[in-house]
């Protein structure tokens, strides 16, 4: 399953992330910026296709 290797990769960031102490604002913001750059990546290949 290349999700649930997706999933199991996420969780070692997520691990790592923990490891180093950052604050929950820091994750939270990482994570709002990975969500955009899909937006984007998404909505860049829509007007690919148009």
């Amino acid at each position: 399953f290349v999700s649930l290797s997706r999933v199991k990769k996420m969780g070692v960031k997520m691990g790592t992330f923990r490891h180093k102490h950052f604050a929950n604002k820091d994750t939270r913001h990482l994570i709002s910026q990975h969500r955009m750059g899909m937006i984007i990546r998404f909505t860049m290949r829509r007007l690919e296709h148009l």
